[in-house]
C-alpha cells in the first residue's frame, strides 16, 4: 500500500527535468528526483522552479519522491 513507509516532507523545487519530473532539495541540502503523479496533472503550473512542494520520500530510497501537493507561497 502506498503511503505505509514515507517520510512527508517540504522541498524547494530546483529544476523541472521533464514534463512531469522534477529535481528538489530539502533544507539540509539533501537533493533527489521527484515525479508528479497523473491525479495532480492540473496542479502543475504551480510547480515552478524556487517554488515549495510537499514530497513523500520513500524510507527505504531517499533518492526519488512522489510530489504530494504544491505549496502556497505569499
Amino acid at each position: 500500500m502506498p503511503g505505509l513507509d514515507c517520510y512527508r516532507v517540504e522541498a524547494k523545487i530546483l529544476e523541472q527535468l521533464g514534463p512531469r519530473l522534477f529535481r528538489l532539495v530539502l533544507p539540509n541540502g539533501h537533493e533527489f528526483l521527484a515525479y508528479a503523479p497523473q491525479r495532480l496533472q492540473g496542479d502543475l503550473a504551480a510547480l515552478r522552479p524556487g517554488g515549495m512542494a510537499w514530497v513523500e520520500l520513500n524510507s527505504f530510497d531517499l533518492s526519488h519522491a512522489r510530489l504530494v501537493d504544491a505549496s502556497q507561497q505569499n
